[in-house]
Formats: C-alpha cells, sequence, structure tokens
C-alpha cells in the first residue's frame, strides 16, 4: 500500500493560491487536503518557507511543468518508504516512523503554547481523544509541571 503524507500531494497552487504568489513571495501558508478530509491550513515557519523556496527554484529549472512541490524527477511521489528509511539511516535516528513526525508536531505545538484548538486544526485531528494520544507526557513534562506548582505555592506564601 502506498505511503502518501498529506505533504507529499502538495501542489504549488495550493500554497497561498496561484503560481503568481512565488513572485511576490511565499505568503506563509499552504492548503491541504487528505482522503475525504476538508482542506485545511498549515502555516510555514520561515525554514519551512526558505525550503519550499528552495525546491521550487529546482522543480521550475528541471521539470517546470510539473504541478508538485515534491517530485521525484517530476512526477508525484506515491510511496517513499525507501527513502524515508535511508533518510532516517543517514541522520541517525534509526527506524523512525513518519508518523513519529506528527507526534512530535502535535508535541512542539502544545509545548510552544499553541492552544489544543489551533493545534488540531494545523494536525489535523477531529477528536480531542484522538489529540490527546499525540500529545505524548514525558517525564520532564511532569518535572516541570512539579517546578510551576512549587513556584505557585511559594507566591502564595507571601
Amino acid at each position: 500500500m502506498p505511503v502518501t503524507p498529506v505533504v507529499a500531494a502538495v501542489r504549488l497552487s495550493a500554497c497561498n493560491g496561484a503560481k503568481s504568489t512565488w513572485r511576490r513571495g511565499w505568503g506563509g501558508y499552504a492548503r491541504v487536503r487528505r482522503k475525504e478530509e476538508k482542506a485545511r491550513t498549515i502555516p510555514l515557519t520561515d525554514e519551512v518557507r526558505e525550503s519550499l523556496t528552495r525546491l521550487k527554484t529546482e522543480r521550475d529549472r528541471l521539470w517546470p511543468e510539473s504541478p508538485w512541490v515534491f517530485t521525484r524527477a517530476g512526477k508525484r511521489i506515491k510511496d517513499f518508504r525507501k527513502t524515508w528509511a535511508d533518510a532516517c539511516k543517514r541522520a541517525g535516528v534509526g527506524a523512525a516512523l513518519l508518523h513519529d513526525m506528527r507526534r512530535l508536531g502535535v508535541r512542539n505545538l502544545v509545548r510552544a503554547g499553541v492552544s489544543e484548538g489551533i493545534a488540531m486544526k494545523i494536525s489535523g485531528h477531529r477528536t480531542r481523544s484522538v489529540f490527546e494520544r499525540y500529545d505524548i507526557t514525558s517525564e520532564q513534562d511532569l518535572g516541570d509541571a512539579a517546578k510551576k506548582l512549587q513556584i505557585h505555592l511559594e507566591k502564595k506564601k507571601l
């Protein structure tokens, strides 16, 4: 069964609406749709925007007719399990699952203080129960909570 995460199926036209956007500069979001779900807006960090701009420049030079942001010789990527496994090996992260990146994204959003409702919209989670399974609590989180409680209690004594 092919593995096609939502980002692999992004067309340039989904990135702020049109190719003309690229001439004016990247606007900061992509509209994506997966299976039967509604299209959702995913905000892009500066680093991601820079990477996408480099990819687009290369794509325009080599395969100007391709509508895809991510390509393999100008064609849509439909299955990239081997490429993912090779990249993980080169990065020295072992057999990381692509799904681990979704968990990491949810965790980073929540730890950055993004509201859970907004984080759910970005990650595409429709239910709170599933979202909570992705927002994994670590021992460090528990330790941080204890420190915050200690600070709160000390302030109450004053």
